[in-house]
């Protein structure tokens, strides 16, 4: 769980650099790596976080469900980010990554994780 937050924080910080940039610069395109060592942070831990937290009778259905928002989050984001860059401009997308990922960050912490046997 803790990864996830920093990989979001990373991300959000890296997008942050990039919206105060005018036109494509070496700080952007830096904030760019950045933002994708955070995405991959976040990529390859959460599955299996969500693997760890699910009820092995509950796995297929949570499996199901983890895949389902995925692909509606595939889906709606070209839209939005679509009608958000025609409407104003592609800096617009910044501020629209920013706040997805802090909405994903928010719902993160309302997460109980198990409690861990003793040993």
């Amino acid at each position: 769980k803790n990864l996830l937050i920093i990989g979001m924080a990373v991300m959000v910080s890296a997008f942050l650099i990039a919206w105060f940039q005018r036109g494509l610069s070496a700080a952007m395109i830096f904030s760019f790596v950045i933002a994708g060592i955070g995405y991959s942070v976040v990529l390859v831990n959460l599955y299996p976080y969500m693997m760890e937290l699910s009820d092995p009778e509950k796995l297929g259905k949570n499996t199901g469900i983890f895949n389902n928002a995925m692909m509606v989050a595939m889906v709606i984001t070209p839209i939005l980010s679509g009608w958000l860059s025609d409407l104003y401009t592609l800096r617009s997308l910044f501020p629209y990554c920013m706040s997805a990922i802090v909405v994903s960050t928010v719902f993160l912490f309302f997460i109980k994780e198990k409690a861990k046997p003793e040993s």
